[in-house]
């Protein structure tokens, strides 16, 4: 095949640079991953110092999961108050030994907590009637319901109240709702934060035992 003759002028000549979007993305391309790499080092020098920090302080360290949840309720009846007393290590009873104690009902509530360790919580037993659900009336008897005090001992713990309640009339059937609040901090007035119900439990339908 012959040889194209080369006639003057003919030279070579470098291809003009681009001057659209896809041209200018390559030209930016090196500047980008340079700000990439240097962002993702401040990102990683930021985490190992926030790290650190919740070494030296753990107690400013954000909450994972915050809340807490009524896992069961176990439930006994024609339980004696001072009986109760006594399982409470309260020292004195409430009302004299010569002094006949009433009858009630037991109850025990299993919650889990998370995240609360700095936190008081509260459990409350409420009786109401099993078909309507409307709430028993107990306020003529000398004792309504009352349960112990607890704080979780770490992030994430599962804690048991114990509680007693006056029972109902003989013969009532009724179940137990156990419910379970946020009280605030330790040492701090939080009006916003007191008394905040967290979650309840109800049992299944009983009949009420006499107690005499």
């Amino acid at each position: 095949m012959p040889k194209k003759e080369k006639r003057e002028g003919d030279e070579s000549v470098p291809p003009a640079e681009g001057t659209g979007i896809f041209s200018r993305f390559t030209r930016l391309s090196g500047f980008t991953k340079g700000v990439i790499t240097w962002l993702g080092a401040v990102a990683s020098l930021v985490a190992a110092l926030v790290g650190a920090t919740y070494l030296i302080a753990p107690d400013l360290k954000p909450r994972d999961k915050l809340g807490a949840t009524v896992d069961r309720i176990g439930i006994e009846q024609s339980v004696d108050y001072r009986a109760y007393e006594d399982k409470m290590n309260r020292g004195e009873p409430s009302s004299p030994r010569d002094e006949p104690s009433p009858r009630g009902v037991e109850v025990l509530v299993r919650a889990s907590l998370f995240g609360f360790t700095d936190r008081k919580y509260s459990v409350r037993i409420n009786l109401l009637e099993a078909e309507s659900l409307k709430a028993i009336d107990v306020t003529d008897e000398p004792f309504h319901s009352t349960c112990e005090v607890l704080s979780p001992k770490a992030n994430e713990d599962g804690v048991t109240w114990r509680c007693w309640a006056t029972s109902p009339p003989a013969a009532t059937r009724f179940i137990v709702r156990a419910e379970i609040y946020d009280d605030g901090q330790y040492g701090k007035l939080d009006a916003a934060h007191d008394d905040v119900l967290l979650d309840f439990l109800d049992s299944a339908a009983l009949t009420a035992l006499a107690t005499s």
